[in-house]
């Protein structure tokens, strides 16, 4: 099962992805994740540099960590297609199975991003819909959470306007294919995932 999850930031599309990872058990391409942790000190610092600012990394890295990791049989892809040529640079490679929309409004993405916190072990948390055990401290490591740089005001304005720049094409492009589902993002979390779930039963 090949899978791509889309949405404005602060949709939920991690959770879902991690939701979808430990009960269907299917690998994770976590394409945001692999862009903040790139192993080369330069590479690293421009890349940072860039999403803290809530701009895009190129495409040719994006791209790269990709082509690594779809050759395994199932995958949920996280963070990516973000524009349409990557969209088309992914279907020469690959045929997805599932393209899921995550749809929300921007009051709702602002107020989820400003109380998003991560772990450095890889964890997300939400204070509103995600909340740790302890306060502001990570339920698997117990390490104190932080909020990520590019969850600021002025980044988190950026990054909506990039998505509309630039993300709304592919959908655009998935939805011309008629491979693209639609999911109200404004729900309980485990609600969205029983509808993502629903989607998934016949592939």
């Amino acid at each position: 099962m090949k899978i791509a999850i889309l949405g404005p930031p602060g949709s939920g599309k991690g959770t879902q992805i991690e939701l979808i990872n430990k009960d269907l058990k299917i690998p994770i391409i976590a394409v945001g994740a692999s862009l903040r942790n790139i192993k080369d000190k330069k590479l690293n610092t421009y890349v940072n540099n860039l999403l803290k600012k809530g701009n895009f990394a190129p495409n040719i890295i994006a791209n790269k960590i990709v082509l690594k990791n779809i050759k395994q049989k199932n995958f949920v892809i996280d963070g990516y297609p973000r524009d349409l040529s990557e969209a088309i640079f992914l279907d020469k490679k690959v045929k997805l199975d599932k393209v899921f929309l995550l749809k929300i409004d921007k009051k709702t993405i602002i107020n989820r991003l400003k109380n998003r916190r991560i772990c450095s072990c890889g964890m997300t948390y939400n204070l509103l819909t995600k909340k740790p055990r302890h306060d502001l401290k990570c339920d698997k490591c117990k390490k104190t959470l932080v909020k990520r740089p590019d969850d600021y005001s002025k980044a988190i304005n950026n990054r909506i306007k990039l998505y509309n720049k630039k993300t709304l094409a592919v959908i655009r492009h998935y939805k011309h294919l008629k491979m693209l589902i639609e999911i109200n993002a404004d729900k309980k979390v485990i609600e969205i995932y029983n509808n993502i779930k629903k989607h998934l039963r016949n592939v």
